[in-house]
Formats: C-alpha cells, structure tokens, sequence
C-alpha cells in the first residue's frame, strides 16, 4: 500500500492490510512504575506502602486467609497515588513514577509493542487503565515516555507519520511544526480512558459500582465506535475498511471480560472482516480460557495471545 496514510494500517495473517487499532493497560503492562497502594499490614496493625503491581499480581497478599495486608477502611485511601488531587497526593507522583521506572529499567511485557507498533509509526491507540487520574495528566505522561524511549531516528519516523494524519484531518492547514505536531497527536487522537476517573465515568455513563472488567469493556467498546466515527470517517476511510484489534492486559479478570464480550461480538456478525488480537501479559498459569470455537491460543515467553 502506497499511501500518505499506510502508516495506519496493519498486515495480519491473511495479509489483509486493516486499520491498527491498539488498547493498552498501563501499570505491569507498558511499564511497572513503583506507584504504592496505602495497606494495613495485618501483623503489626501499620500502615505501609506497597508498589500496586506487585499487590494486582498477588491477590492472595490482600485477600484470603493467609493475607499479609488488608485495605484501609476507606478503599480511596489506600488509592491515594492513583488519583491527582487527594491530602496525600499531587500530580507529579505519576510522572515521577513513570520516569523512574523507565530510568530503572521496569519494562513490562507489552512495552515494545507499545513502542514499535504504535508510537513510532504513530497508529491510533487508547489507554485504558483502573486508574483515576486525570486525561490530561496521563497525556502528558504518555508523551514523555515518547519523547524519552524515541531514538532521533524513530522520532523523525514518527513526526512524518503524524504530519501525514494531520494534513488529511486539516488539508486547508498549514503542516505544523514537530511540537505541534505531537501536541495533535496526543492530545487529539490517542484516547486515554482512566477508568476510575469521577469525569471520565460520567463521560462513559458509569455508575459508581460498575466493576472494573466491565469499565475496560465499556471503553473499549466506546473507543472502537470513537476512532471510527471521529478519525476514520474524517479522513475519508470507508466504515467497511477492516480493523486490526488489539487490547492488551495483565489482570485475569479485566481479560476474561474482554475475551468474553469479543467472543460475543464474533459470534454476533458485529466484528465482520475485523481481527481481534488480546495480549494477556500477566501470571501465564492464572488465566484459562473457555473452549471456544472462534479462538485460537499461542502463549510465548511474556504473554498468552488469543485470536478472536
């Protein structure tokens, strides 16, 4: 395909070219930032902090009869890290977390997927994370974690890609400059859905009790229809052009959810010509999948793969 716009669009199997549409997880998927949940060890009745990822990929550390530790009595102060504004928490902890996790080297099992696939070539993607941070505090994240893993070379790759997306969303506008750019690209088309955000849920008509594997598949959903309607459509990308899907995760229960309500999507016509790749990038051995006949499994060193 030889286009302005090829950077968009994705081989798969068949060797259909299709639209890359990608979903990441944020903490023990792209990077294992030291965020800390706020516990009560139960031993000694104190409060301590503990890195979350290390608490969402051993439950049984909080839960169960041998647990170590238990949340404190309001669950949103043990959640003080994972939101913006709290008496205990302010916007720079999520940056902080982040540049020091690049720094020390705590790359998750999706990151270079992340990178290669999406950032350099500048493909349309969403974040999709349980935490409650502001859209546009993760924006900024977001970006720099671009600005700090890009080689030059790969920035240049990327600036060209955007610079291409640009002028077919604003053909009368003038080709921006690499800053603006990139301000495009982050803030207008990659999607950021911090799921356990007050605005974001009502954005998503989310009630307060909506677990969070529901919450991921009702961005996801919202996500799909958005790029569709707001990007693909304005650029002149017809509605049957086929999708190249993928959302990646490391919780057992956010996958099952996403696995179950693309099988459904399948089995219902919704997904047509559209490929649907889910990336499960946690403890291998905790997450079984139903015996379907519209899947197929591979696993490999970091991650469990089913096809939809």
């Amino acid at each position: 395909m030889n286009s302005p716009l090829s950077h968009l669009y994705i081989e798969t199997e068949d060797n259909v070219p299709r639209i890359a549409i990608g979903a990441f997880d944020f903490d023990g998927n792209i990077l294992a930032p030291n965020t800390p949940y706020r516990v009560i060890e139960i031993a000694t009745g104190k409060e301590v902090c503990i890195p979350a990822h290390e608490l969402d990929n051993n439950a049984e550390l909080i839960s169960g009869p041998v647990a170590q530790y238990q949340w404190m009595k309001n669950m949103e102060d043990s959640l003080v890290h994972f939101r913006d504004y709290t008496r205990y928490s302010e916007p720079n902890h999520l940056m902080d977390d982040t540049m020091n996790a690049i720094k020390n080297g705590l790359f998750s099992p999706s990151f270079e997927a992340f990178k290669e696939t999406f950032l350099v070539r500048a493909r349309l993607f969403a974040i999709i994370t349980a935490r409650g941070h502001s859209a546009d505090n993760l924006e900024r994240t977001i970006r720099e974690i671009s600005e700090t893993v890009l080689s030059d070379e790969e920035k240049n790759t990327q600036y060209e890609s955007i610079k291409n997306l640009y002028q077919a969303l604003y053909p009368h506008m003038p080709i921006p400059n690499r800053d603006q750019a990139l301000q495009f690209y982050f803030q207008e088309i990659v999607s950021y859905y911090t799921v356990s955000n007050a605005h974001i849920k009502k954005y998503l008509s989310l009630k307060m009790d909506t677990p969070t594997p529901e919450k991921k598949v009702i961005s996801m959903d919202h996500y799909m229809q958005d790029m569709r309607r707001r990007i693909l459509d304005s650029i002149g990308i017809d509605n049957s052009t086929p999708l190249a899907i993928g959302f990646s995760d490391d919780s057992v229960s956010n996958m099952r959810h996403m696995f179950q309500s693309f099988v459904k999507k399948r089995k219902n016509g919704t997904l047509k010509n559209d490929t649907v790749h889910l990336y499960f990038t946690g403890k291998q051995w905790a997450l079984s999948v139903a015996d379907e006949d519209c899947i197929h499994v591979s696993q490999n060193e970091k991650m469990t793969i089913i096809q939809v």
